[in-house]
Formats: C-alpha cells, sequence, structure tokens
C-alpha cells in the first residue's frame, strides 16, 4: 500500500494523472465501502453524463460495461475537487486505503473487459512511467493475479446492479 500512496502523491505533483480529470465509476460496492470508511453518505459521489459519448453507442466490444448508464447516459463517478482533482486525492496521495478505493483505481493501470485483463497501458500517467508499464506496476506492487480479482469483483458489482 505504500507504493500506492506514494506514486499517486508523485504522479499528482508531476502533471495531469489518473487521478485528474477522469470520471471514476464507482459500484454501489465502492459507495458502501467508502462510506462506511468516511462515515459519509454522500458528498464524494454525484451522477453525470459520460465525458466520452463514445461509452454510449454500446459497441458490443463489453457489453457488461455499457451496462452502468443509465437511460439519460448518465453514470455514478467520483466527485471532483478544485481543478478536476479527485475527490480523494490529498498531497500525499490517495487518502482511502487500497481496500476502500474504488475497483477502477485498485484496477489501474490495467486494461481489461468483462472476459480478462488485456494488458497493462499507463496513458494517464506522467512521463517516463507512461514509457513504462512494469516500473508502473513494480511502484504498485500490483500483479496480474491481484487485477485479476479486483477486475472479477468489479464485473460482479456491475451485474448486481444492473443485470441482463
Amino acid at each position: 500500500m505504500t507504493g500506492y500512496s506514494s506514486l499517486c502523491a508523485r504522479c499528482a505533483g508531476l502533471g495531469e494523472t489518473c487521478c485528474q480529470n477522469s470520471q471514476v465509476f464507482l459500484t454501489v460496492g465502492d459507495v458502501r465501502r467508502i462510506a462506511r470508511a468516511i462515515n459519509a453518505a454522500s458528498g464524494f459521489f454525484e451522477e453525470v453524463a459520460a465525458a466520452d459519448p463514445n461509452y454510449l453507442t454500446g459497441d458490443g466490444i463489453d457489453p457488461v460495461w455499457n451496462r452502468i448508464f443509465d437511460r439519460k447516459g448518465y453514470r455514478r463517478i467520483l466527485a471532483f475537487q478544485a481543478e478536476g482533482k479527485c475527490f480523494f486525492l490529498g498531497t500525499n496521495g490517495c487518502r482511502l486505503s487500497l481496500e476502500i478505493r474504488p475497483l477502477v483505481c485498485r484496477l489501474y493501470p490495467y486494461d481489461y473487459n468483462h472476459i480478462a485483463i488485456k494488458g497493462v497501458y499507463g496513458h494517464r500517467c506522467p512521463e517516463p512511467e507512461r514509457n513504462s508499464p512494469a516500473l508502473i506496476l513494480a511502484c504498485l506492487s500490483m500483479n496480474r493475479e491481484k487485477a485479476e480479482s479486483w477486475r472479477q469483483k468489479l464485473y460482479a458489482e456491475i451485474r448486481e446492479e444492473f443485470p441482463d
């Protein structure tokens, strides 16, 4: 967990990262975990339209993920502080422990879909990390097995809230 905090703080100081100007989807499970941890049922999330309208096309690449939008194209995301920073981004990185963080945050920098982990990407990481996914994973003490368990939990929670 130390790797997450220090890396998040360092990256946030270098420029825009995954913790800034990103619409982080929250499952109902994420909301429950965070609400218990911070002793607040609201204020840390909001319902917003998709920042990327391509999400709404239902392209079939990930039909489970496409369920997270309501009929008006809205979904539940982490709220923002000033300047587009994540609600929980502090001067020392994320203020949430790893076990409490949204599943989407825990999974970054992995790319995934409803079937499997597809690979590693770091498109929201500042240089030089962006060009070194192995460095990102090492800093985060992350491995594919851990990520796969989080991916499965993410999709189970999506299916729980948005059944077929």
